[in-house]
């Protein structure tokens, strides 16, 4: 009875061995804020914060609401990073995944490391015209090139309304 479950005991063992898991980074890459109008191209920024670790690259996997569409993601202003774009043709364009790597065995630095380029287009209801959140899930990889997974904060969209100006004239000013 007792080797019935020291061979158990084994089994589970290798079995917990075998399952993969990704591991927890204490890095952070966050989506920004950008205010547009209706319509206009929205540029988002991908921050990282590494916190001391040597992390080479990371991937945001983007959940986009429908009044959304990916434009274009590139790297940030003076940085060699190299920014890929993958948009699901399954999910109809509603999850992107942008990776963004340092490329050469160097390390990524803090700060802004890409942009991300949204439009906004006429939402389905007058009420959907609140600030939008875009979804990320966040993992970085280490110099060994195994992907953890790390803290990451959505994005937001703040769509300006065009407020109409009243028409009106002060009748003692016309005289």
């Amino acid at each position: 009875m007792r080797r019935c479950s020291d061979i158990i005991g084994l089994i589970g063992f290798f079995f917990i061995l075998t399952v993969p898991t990704l591991a927890q980074s204490k890095a952070q890459v966050d989506l920004g804020t950008a205010i547009a109008r209706l319509g206009e191209i929205m540029s988002v920024p991908i921050t990282v914060d590494t916190k001391g670790e040597r992390i080479q690259a990371t991937e945001s996997e983007l959940e986009l609401p429908p009044q959304v569409t990916f434009v274009q993601a590139e790297a940030a202003a003076g940085s060699s990073a190299k920014v890929d774009a993958r948009v699901d043709a399954a999910s109809q364009g509603r999850k992107v995944t942008i990776k963004v790597e340092a490329g050469d065995g160097k390390q990524l630095p803090d700060g802004i490391i890409a942009q991300v380029k949204f439009r906004v287009s006429e939402p389905e209801t007058p009420t959907d015209y609140k600030d939008i959140l875009i979804q990320n899930r966040a993992g970085v990889f280490a110099a060994g090139g195994q992907k953890q997974t790390a803290e990451g904060k959505p994005g937001t969209l703040i769509v300006m309304r065009e407020i109409p100006v009243p028409q009106i004239a002060c009748f003692f000013y016309m005289h």
